[in-house]
């Protein structure tokens, strides 16, 4: 699904007011996969808001870090073999 989908029902549900239980049943989407939509968009807004960065970059960053501090201590094992 596209951001611009899920923007746009997400829209549908804050802006337009309609039930998020209508809405899952034309789309055939759980109510709860909208519900966290909406969260996920209201929390990426706040952060724009406030000069944040997304969660989703964040979460990203983290686990490239973890890559990369995975692989540090596998070569120091390495080397502490040797």
């Amino acid at each position: 699904m596209t951001a611009a989908f899920k923007e746009e029902t997400v829209r549908l549900i804050t802006e337009v007011g309609r039930p998020v239980s209508e809405i899952s049943k034309e789309l055939g989407i759980h109510i709860n996969i909208l519900y966290r939509w909406v969260k996920q968009i209201q929390r990426d807004q706040q952060n724009a808001l406030l000069g944040k960065k997304s969660s989703g970059a964040r979460e990203c960053r983290n686990a490239s870090a973890k890559k990369r501090a995975c692989r540090c201590k596998e070569e120091r094992d390495i080397l502490k073999k040797w």
